[in-house]
């Protein structure tokens, strides 16, 4: 429980009201009680504050909250209730310790961290301090798992791959799985043997069923701070930037890279070999076939500046008048 106050301190916001009133828990406009706080982004939920019940709201400069609510205005509303939200709602860490029922190989290296039962580690593997391996997780054989990293039910790290300090795992995601290395030899298919491994950087978190493949001879890596959704691909030999967001279903073909702070949308892709220059932004379907620059705002398919794509899809939806009005007869005729 925090007070108002607090959180004002805590996210760096200005207090509009009493700064005693005490804050259990968060909840949206709609259901927020007097002991929770509540987030107005502006846009269409200024139509839902007007009727809310919270006791405190962040909010941005100028919009009106109704009275008895305690105001906390800050520049970034979001990201400042993504940290008072985690500070009223901490995670919890279980005490260091390796269940009986996990199986833990003898050579492994096991220090200070929590692994529960029916998990796996593997001979040779490292994990970290205040790292957590939860029931059914996998670490392979000479696998290296950082401080303090969480790794889920189902997650999954291969042999020979590396995760740093504070890496999230989330449920079935996999980390080192061969990628899709194959040649054609008349009417056989053969596999290309990969043989690289994935390095993973501080910080990153990899969603549910995501997928890092290794690489067929040196590595994969995703940079330090990015963050990966559910059922996203990232293929061998890939390099990903630091503090990327890549929203689910996108994916990043084999040889591929982004450079830092690169956003995807959902289901968009960049194609084998392509490089994406730092801070570019892939709307959702978006599929970047070439090279790109720094800065680049894309969309469409095959991926082209942003504006255009739009211009462009204006001028499709304009084709159905045309076509009627080129079909009709003219006087003159």
């Amino acid at each position: 429980m925090l007070s108002t106050g607090e959180i004002a301190t805590l996210v760096g916001a200005a207090c509009e009201g009493p700064a005693d009133r005490m804050i259990s828990g968060v909840a949206d406009l709609e259901r927020a009680g007097a002991s929770d706080l509540s987030l107005c982004t502006g846009g269409r939920w200024l139509g839902r504050l007007a009727g809310t019940g919270a006791g405190a709201v962040l909010i941005g400069a100028g919009a009106r909250v109704p009275d008895g609510c305690v105001a906390l205005r800050t520049a970034n509303p979001r990201a400042a209730f993504a940290r008072a939200a985690a500070a009223l709602h901490p995670m919890v860490w279980p005490e260091a310790g390796v269940d009986p029922r996990a199986a833990v190989h003898a050579t492994s290296v096991v220090t200070g961290a929590r692994i529960d039962a029916f998990a796996v580690v593997e001979a040779g593997a490292t994990v970290g301090e205040g790292t957590w391996v939860q029931s059914f997780a996998f670490i392979g054989r000479d696998a290296v798992v950082g401080r303090s990293c969480r790794v889920m039910p189902g997650a999954v790290v291969m042999e020979g791959c590396t995760l740093g300090d504070r890496v999230f795992l989330k449920p079935g995601a996999v980390v080192g799985a061969d990628g899709f290395g194959y040649a054609v030899d008349g009417e056989r298919i053969v596999k290309v043997p990969q043989l690289g491994t994935v390095i993973v950087e501080d910080d990153v978190e990899i969603g549910a069923n995501a997928c890092v493949d290794r690489a067929a001879l040196y590595e994969t890596r995703v940079g330090r701070g990015s963050r990966l959704d559910n059922l996203v691909q990232i293929a061998h030999g890939v390099t990903v930037g630091a503090r990327c967001l890549l929203a689910a279903f996108s994916g990043v073909a084999g040889g591929a890279t982004l450079g830092d702070g690169v956003v995807m949308g959902g289901r968009a892709a960049v194609i084998d070999g392509v490089s994406v220059g730092s801070g570019s932004v892939l709307a959702a379907l978006t599929s970047a076939a070439r090279d790109f620059p720094p800065g680049s705002k894309l969309g469409g398919s095959p991926a082209r500046p942003y504006r255009q794509w739009l211009r462009e899809l204006a001028a499709v939806r304009r084709l159905p008048a045309l076509v009627r009005a080129a079909d009709r007869p003219r006087e003159d005729e």
